[in-house]
């Protein structure tokens, strides 16, 4: 690649003391991801905690103890030393936004530490599973502050959460893959374990979710995690304005940003995307004429469900078939391996993907007309828009036949603008799956006026 797209940024690696490990990052700045910052000569653990500039400051940023008594973390810390100390967190998602409360718990009830936090990534990447991740980090971060500031080497802490995903991910022998969904903060999780000092357990407890709406006694870790998820939701209304934009995590040793924005796992396609989508773009402009304008307007995410629910045999033609290298008589003549290119059916001059398509063989015929019935009851049992469906297989019979299908006005305007949106794409393009993304928001009205569960998608 001669040049980096714009928004991104070549990363730099910064040899450690430590041997050959390497920190990579997408930032001209970096800070060793082992040393936190903290307010000098502190007098209370929340001198010890992150300050305000630190990038672990995001995960403390409410923190508090009850009302009744304020004894600088001595019950929790005793309670770590003793082996008893309980904790437990919580998240809280809506609207590409997440918040998360947690609490840790020493033999007096008075003396809990809790706090609050927001969970920091790009909208898309938001999820209930990583307000939970954003919880635990928050909870490690404050138990490392108290072990600090009481000088605690040795002890247990039992982490309570609802999410047992999480768990298994944290306290996994092996780290996660770098295109496992929020890697970046499964990693802070287990950084922040590993960080504290060697004589201190981190075990984890699965709670079941939501007790209170099933009717059953619950026992001490129940009603604190109803508890705490009712904090975060709190938090989540406080800030439902403000969520936290991507940031560099405290114990993070590199970062990708994408577009000026870190990124919280590697994503292969969406960064593939970024540099190839102007040579894809180009290279489908000439083989199906493909027009840049209609590029938006084409269905590619259900395209894509689609493919990948198909045998690994049927993916690996419909790529042949769609880039035209399927051994068909043009191909094979290329190749050397005929000595022409005809249609071994028809006797056409020149056998391509389209003529295998379109073939006037009576044989091709029967092929073609089979495989319309099957969609035809494909869309019947999907309950396909009636006239939708109608239209399509019209438009495909007429195709073949390379005749123009007639679209009488319609008093559905939206249908009459899908199907001609749909021939501007192409009816061989919808043959090899790029379809009108308005054929997608017609389902979708015909299932909500059937009060249909079901999505167009």
């Amino acid at each position: 690649m001669d040049q980096l797209p714009e928004g991104v940024y070549p990363a730099d690696v910064v040899p450690q003391s430590s041997g050959n490990r390497v920190k990579l990052g997408s930032f001209s700045t970096h800070r060793t991801p082992e040393t936190e910052n903290h307010q000098i000569g502190s007098s209370t653990f929340q001198d010890a905690l992150p300050i305000i500039t630190s990038p672990s400051h995001w995960s403390i940023e409410e923190i508090s103890q009850h009302r009744l008594g304020k004894d600088n973390g001595r019950n929790v810390a005793e309670a770590i030393r003793q082996g008893s100390c309980r904790a437990i967190c919580d998240g809280s998602f809506k609207n590409k936004h997440g918040t998360a409360g947690f609490c840790i718990h020493g033999s007096d009830p008075r003396y809990q530490v809790e706090g609050c936090n927001r969970t920091p990534g790009r909208p898309q990447e938001q999820s209930p599973y990583r307000a939970e991740l954003g919880g635990v980090v928050g909870t490690l971060t404050v138990i490392e502050a108290i072990c600090t500031h009481h000088n605690i080497t040795e002890g247990a802490v039992q982490v309570g959460l609802d999410c047992e995903t999480a768990i298994k991910k944290i306290m996994a022998k092996l780290p996660p893959k770098v295109k496992d969904k929020d890697y970046d903060m499964i990693m802070e999780c287990r950084h922040r374990i590993h960080a504290l000092p060697t004589g201190i357990s981190i075990t984890m407890r699965w709670i079941e979710g939501h007790q209170d709406n099933k009717g059953r006694r619950l026992d001490w870790w129940a009603r604190q995690n109803i508890r705490i998820d009712q904090k975060a939701k709190r938090y989540w209304h406080k800030h439902r304005l403000n969520p936290r934009p991507p940031q560099l995590l405290g114990k993070e040793q590199w970062a990708l940003t994408v577009e000026g924005q870190k990124m919280a796992h590697f994503d292969k396609e969406e960064i593939y995307e970024l540099i190839k989508t102007d040579k894809i773009k180009a290279y489908w402009k000439k083989k199906d004429d493909i027009r840049e304008e209609l590029w938006d307007n084409i269905n590619r995410k259900a395209s894509k469900k689609a493919l990948k629910e198909q045998p690994r045999g049927m993916c690996r033609w419909s790529g042949k078939h769609a880039t035209r290298h399927a051994p068909v008589g043009r191909m094979m003549k290329l190749r050397q391996e005929w000595t022409h290119s005809r249609c071994c059916r028809c006797g056409a001059a020149e056998e391509t993907t389209v003529h295998v398509v379109s073939c006037p063989c009576a044989d091709a015929q029967t092929t073609w007309d089979l495989a319309l019935d099957k969609l035809e009851e494909w869309m019947k049992s999907q309950d396909t828009e009636p006239d939708l469906a109608r239209h399509i297989l019209g438009h495909l019979r007429s195709w073949r036949l390379g005749q123009e299908h007639h679209t009488p006005r319609h008093p559905n305007r939206s249908l009459t603008m899908a199907i001609a949106l749909q021939n501007n794409i192409g009816w061989y393009n919808f043959i090899l799956g790029r379809i009108s993304t308005n054929f997608t928001d017609i389902q979708e009205r015909h299932y909500r006026s059937k009060d249909c569960k079901r999505t167009g998608f």
